[in-house]
């Protein structure tokens, strides 16, 4: 009964692993839908080096309250850009050209993928009067005034807390007054960059919420229309915090397409390595343990299964050259970690332990060693990630994400597919290349 369970278990894993590898390779037109399914592997977002990307270079100013010469203030750009990237790409690059720009390069994961504003760093100015004559136009409540800006939630609304310096707070007074006398609602202008002529957002005040404010020094910023995800919320917030630095960006430019460092060609050989790498590993099995390989190939297949979903899933992690080493690793510690529980096996019966037995006393051994090894590289590669730039972001975020399935397959999956194979052939050492141990009272 156990052995025909066993089949059957091994034929059905197999079939959901082949529709899922069809689904990898194979696009098609989602029915009743305008939407096409460009199969798992196309759908992984690809980075610079594989799929182009788009470029753009700023100039660089500072205001008054600017501390700082214009190479402060280029830094201080700069490492503020590479901040917002960063929650957004694993791969892109921000370059100093000349004295007073920086050019911006992203890759390009769709079609409407362009460089945000949310990504630049600008002056904001706020008021209680349209401005329509910037020229002569002087603000008495900027970024210099803000103490601190953040992401904030409220009652279920998202938003975003401004905290204003004494000064700001006095500007706020000076703004209330200047309102004090209207009889409706007036309206607070937030303004994105030298020349006013983008207003950030509109907020409805009135005398009574300004002076409020100005008392409170905080300001909570939230409208369901203009904020209405959290994503908006935070990306208002952050272009509130960047106006704080007192610098601004600007370009007479259009942004531009660059193309792929690597041509098609490219995405081919680097495809064919990895599946040559992962057949390389299921013929390691075969050689090395026979009939038992179908449960380390069944697990490890469906580590592969596991990451091909999984990369779509995340555009914040780009494959590139950079990203392969990356896979090239995860691919590496899965088929390593099931190698582990084997040969642990193996040991336990060449000491002596009966077959079954020695698979049940060795799995806590893999398991430790597992759990340790993939625990390592996790904190290793969120901290790499989370404070690097380049291609070791890249390969550290691609190590990061697949070591989820690569835990999952060696220490829960492998487990699964070994017993079902003890279920089918429980006694037949010899199947597997292992060598029975004989046992110290045998040796009486």
């Amino acid at each position: 009964m156990k052995k025909k369970r066993a089949i059957k278990n091994f034929i059905i894993l197999g079939i959901l692993l082949a529709i899922c590898f069809v689904f990898s390779f194979v696009s098609f037109r989602i029915p009743t839908t305008v939407d096409n399914f460009a199969g798992f592997v196309n759908g992984i977002y690809k980075g610079i080096d594989f799929n182009g990307g788009l470029t753009a270079t700023y100039t660089i100013e500072y205001n008054d309250n600017f501390k700082g010469d214009m190479e402060a203030a280029v830094e201080k750009a700069s490492d503020r850009v590479k901040s917002l990237l960063s929650t957004e790409f694993t791969e892109y690059k921000v370059e100093k050209i000349g004295e007073d720009k920086i050019r911006i390069t992203i890759p390009k994961l769709t079609e409407t993928t362009t460089i945000s504003t949310n990504y630049l760093v600008n002056y904001i100015t706020f008021t209680t009067t349209e401005v329509t004559d910037a020229e002569n136009f002087e603000p008495t409540l900027t970024g210099a005034q803000i103490k601190d800006a953040a992401f904030y939630t409220a009652n279920g609304a998202f938003g975003a807390l401004i905290e204003f310096t004494d000064e700001g707070k006095e500007a706020l007074r000076d703004m209330a007054e200047s309102i004090q006398s209207s009889t409706s609602a007036s309206t607070l202008y937030i303004y994105q960059n030298k020349d006013y002529s983008a207003t950030l957002l509109r907020v409805s005040v009135d005398y009574a919420s300004l002076d409020q404010i100005a008392n409170s020094g905080q300001l909570f910023i939230s409208d369901k229309t203009i904020l209405p995800t959290r994503d908006a919320a935070e990306a208002f917030a952050d272009k509130i915090a960047s106006g704080m630095l007192n610098v601004d960006m600007s370009t007479e430019d259009s942004v531009m397409a660059i193309e792929p460092m690597y041509g098609e060609c490219a995405v081919v050989f680097a495809m064919f390595m990895v599946v040559a790498l992962i057949l390389g590993g299921i013929l390691y099995f075969i050689v090395k343990y026979r009939h038992l390989a179908i449960a380390p190939i069944m697990s490890f297949l469906s580590f592969v299964a596991m990451s091909v979903i999984l990369l779509p899933i995340f555009s914040k992690v780009q494959m590139s050259i950079a990203g392969m080493y990356g896979l090239v690793i995860a691919i590496a510690v899965t088929l390593f970690g099931h190698v582990v529980y084997l040969e642990k096996s193996r040991e336990e019966f060449a000491s002596g332990n009966k077959l079954l037995a020695s698979f049940k006393r060795a799995y806590p051994r893999s398991v430790i060693f597992n759990v340790d090894l993939h625990a390592v590289l996790f904190i290793v590669s969120i901290l790499t990630t989370l404070v690097s730039f380049g291609a070791l972001k890249t390969i550290s975020a691609v190590v990061a994400l697949l070591l989820v399935p690569s835990a999952l397959s060696t220490m829960l999956i492998h487990r699964g597919m070994v017993k079902w194979y003890l279920d089918y052939n429980p006694t037949k050492y010899k199947k597997f290349k292992f060598e029975k141990g004989v046992t110290e009272d045998e040796k009486e």
